[in-house]
């Protein structure tokens, strides 16, 4: 039986910290996950390799009526991060900036 919505404020509001701690190592594993898998990538336009500095790789909807949300590591469980990551493509800055300036 599910308790009430004040049981569970009261419940987090006791243990803020284990919470807070929790979710930073989880954002971190997400981290370490995506850094390490978009540095084996490149740009899509220009072929620039993300190996050397993946911090710069953005990511381009293909098409915009199938975009949910804005793509984050640091928001978003693995499992939506994945499914959010399929349905686009990896763009160095300067490539993702004429795609939507001329909007391909």
């Amino acid at each position: 039986m599910r308790k009430n919505r004040e049981d569970d404020k009261v419940y987090y509001q006791n243990n803020k910290e284990i919470f807070r701690r929790l979710q930073h190592k989880r954002r971190m594993q997400i981290y370490e996950w995506y850094y390490s898998n978009i540095s084996y990538l490149c740009c899509a336009d220009c072929g620039y390799s993300f190996k050397i500095l993946p911090q710069v790789a953005e990511f381009h909807h293909e098409q915009r009526n199938g975009k949910h949300e804005h793509i984050s590591p640091a928001t978003q469980s693995y499992s939506k991060f994945c499914a959010e990551a399929e349905k686009g493509i990896f763009l160095c800055p300067t490539c993702h900036r004429i795609r939507h300036i001329t909007n391909q």
